[in-house]
C-alpha cells in the first residue's frame, strides 16, 4: 500500500514536470502549482524523516534515523542529522509539528522554530501564534532574523545569553578541496564578526583604491589608450589578500 502511494506521487510529479516543459500550462497555472509544490516538498521531507526514524527504531540504530535518511534521501550526514534533530525538537509542539508536516512551514523555517523551542521552551513557542504565522509567510532569511529576535526578547537579559551562545559556537575551519584550493569557513558572534568584517573591508578597500589609482596612471602613460586590467584585483581578491596581510601582521 505504501509503495503504491509512493509510485503514484512519483508519476504525478513527472506529469507536473512534463506540463511545464511542453508549454501547455499557463503562467498563472504554473504559479499555482509552484505554491502547491512547496507543500509537497515539506510533506515529502516529513515523510522521509518519519520513515527513516521508523526503520532505525525497528532495527535499533540509535541515531533517530539519520544514517537511513542520509542514504535514502541522498543527504549529507550533517543535513540528515539536522533534519532528525528538528523533527525531535518539534515532537512536543503539536501545532508547529503539524504545520511543518503539512508543508505550510518550510524546512528552513522549521529549523529556526526548533532552535526557538530549544532556547525558550515548547510552551512559549506553541503559545505564540504570531511566530508560527511568520514562519508560514516569511522567507527563510527574514524568519531567521525574526526567530532570533523573538528568542533574545525572551531571554530577559538584553541578549547576553544569545551572545554567550554565539561565542560558544565560534569556529574557523580550513581544508584543501579537490581542486587544490584551500577553503576557509568561519562563524563568529555578531560583535566579533562585525569587528573582523570592518577590519577586512578597510584593508581591502585600501588595496582596491591603490590598484585603481595605479591603473589610472598606467592609462595616462599610454596616452589614454586604456588598460587591459592586468594586475588589478577584484574586491573579493582584495579581501583575500587583506586576510593574508592581517594574519601575517598578527
Amino acid at each position: 500500500m505504501l509503495i503504491d502511494s509512493a509510485r503514484q506521487c512519483e508519476a504525478h510529479a513527472k506529469k507536473m514536470l512534463a506540463g511545464v516543459r511542453d508549454g501547455s500550462a499557463s503562467s498563472e497555472e504554473i504559479r499555482e502549482a509552484l505554491a502547491v509544490s512547496k507543500a509537497i516538498a515539506g510533506i515529502n521531507a516529513a515523510f522521509q524523516t518519519a520513515a527513516a526514524g521508523a526503520v532505525a527504531g525497528r532495527e535499533r540504530h540509535g541515531d533517530g534515523g539519520a544514517e537511513v535518511l542520509a542514504e535514502a534521501a541522498g543527504l549529507s550526514r550533517g543535513q540528515a542529522r539536522s533534519q532528525v534533530k528538528v523533527a525531535e525538537a518539534l515532537r512536543d509542539v503539536p501545532l508547529v509539528r503539524d504545520a511543518v508536516e503539512s508543508g505550510m512551514v518550510s524546512q528552513a523555517n522549521a529549523k529556526q522554530l526548533a532552535a526557538a523551542v530549544e532556547k525558550a521552551g515548547a510552551q512559549a513557542v506553541e503559545s505564540d501564534g504570531a511566530l508560527l504565522d511568520k514562519a508560514h509567510t516569511m522567507r527563510p532569511e527574514q524568519f531567521t532574523r525574526e526567530a532570533r529576535r523573538w528568542t533574545v526578547e525572551r531571554d530577559g537579559d538584553d541578549g547576553v545569553s544569545e551572545h554567550a551562545r554565539q561565542r560558544a559556537r565560534r569556529c574557523v575551519r580550513m581544508w584543501k578541496s579537490d581542486d587544490g584550493m584551500v577553503r576557509l569557513h568561519g562563524e563568529f558572534d555578531s560583535v566579533t564578526g562585525q569587528r573582523i568584517r570592518k577590519r577586512l573591508r578597510a584593508e581591502a578597500g585600501r588595496m582596491f583604491d591603490a590598484d585603481r589609482k595605479s591603473a589610472g596612471k598606467h592609462d595616462a602613460g599610454n596616452n589614454g589608450a586604456g588598460s587591459n586590467g592586468a594586475g588589478r584585483r577584484s574586491f573579493d581578491q582584495c579581501m583575500a589578500d587583506a586576510l593574508d596581510n592581517l594574519t601575517e601582521g598578527a
